[in-house]
């Protein structure tokens, strides 16, 4: 699934959109990671680029129907938004937006996040990239 991954979430009107607010097309995929929520769980906030300052974007894709709960909430100078997006959908953030997922209260949570990078070498941070080859 990897390829169908990489083909939807770098396909060329897709970039496109991440310039927009990114100001370049000139990304990777630098790393995935599937995350499951179950009741009680959430995410606390933060900065995606916290764990990795080179983090332009993220592409969150969401696969489950049957959870209560689990808003996407930015905190974007000093306004909330919640986003709980439709199954089989996208969100998109920009990195530099701090952001949370409120606690699940029914069901599981199922998302795959694609974080997007302007480089693919050693991160500002030190740490290696997992690589890929396309």
């Amino acid at each position: 699934l990897s390829d169908e991954v990489r083909r939807i979430v770098m396909s060329a009107s897709m970039l496109d959109f991440y310039s927009r607010f990114t100001g370049t097309r000139e990304l990777c995929l630098r790393r995935c990671q599937a995350n499951r929520l179950s009741t009680g769980d959430y995410i606390g906030l933060h900065k995606d680029q916290d764990s990795n300052p080179d983090y332009k974007a993220t592409v969150v894709l969401h696969f489950d129907t049957r959870y209560k709960g689990g808003d996407f909430v930015t905190h974007d100078h000093g306004v909330q938004s919640h986003y709980h997006p439709a199954p089989f959908s996208m969100l998109v953030n920009n990195c530099e937006i701090p952001h949370e997922v409120e606690p699940v209260s029914t069901g599981e949570r199922l998302t795959l996040a694609c974080f997007l990078s302007t480089e693919f070498g050693d991160s500002q941070t030190g740490r290696q990239p997992f690589k890929l080859s396309y």
